[in-house]
């Protein structure tokens, strides 16, 4: 989708910054509507639907690493699983990763109550910091010149505080941190 597009570029950007290795992960999910394992002939092929799925999802991710391995400055690999995509997350982020980045459709109102976020659920479990990219239409650039940072004075907000200096010094950025107080 354009929204993982846009993340990968943000990724692609923060780990040449801060000389990581990225993982490209694809969680696919089937269809409520249909059995994964279901067997069908496609393209001559006789295979399961996920089979099937894997199969174009890995071609995909070969390109991407292939385009990446042009680069000097990134080291990439992939993965491809099935399954619930925030589980799937959460569960290899917690495998010592430092950070996820992720895309977001920025669904509001009636296609947010019914499809959900699987960015919010990220944000809301995961063991590392997590960047959400929008597509902006602009963004083959990490630019960072203002940071925002919410705090609230907690030990969570404290650690923000901290990853936002890093970012910033990084990007030569100003911050602004801000606490809201919210009257009843």
């Amino acid at each position: 989708s354009d929204c993982s597009k846009s993340a990968l570029r943000q990724a692609i950007a923060l780990g040449e910054r801060f000389k990581a290795e990225l993982t490209l992960l694809h969680v696919w999910t089937a269809p409520s509507y249909v059995d994964p394992h279901h067997r069908m002939t496609m393209f001559g092929r006789h295979q399961t639907l996920q089979q099937f799925a894997f199969a174009e999802v890995d071609k995909e991710m070969r390109r991407l690493l292939a385009t990446l391995s042009r680069s000097d400055n990134i080291v990439a690999s992939a993965r491809v699983e099935a399954g619930d995509a925030q589980a799937q997350i959460i569960e290899l982020a917690a495998q010592g990763y430092d950070l996820v980045v992720m895309g977001t459709h920025g669904r509001t109102g009636l296609p947010h109550w019914l499809l959900g976020s699987v960015a919010e659920r990220v944000v809301r479990s995961s063991p590392c910091p997590v960047y959400v990219a929008r597509n902006n239409g602009d963004d083959d650039e990490l630019s960072l010149k203002k940071i925002i940072v919410a705090v609230d004075f907690s030990i969570c907000s404290q650690i923000a505080l901290r990853h936002a200096v890093q970012l910033a010094e990084q990007g030569d950025a100003e911050i602004t941190a801000m606490h809201g107080v919210e009257f009843p």
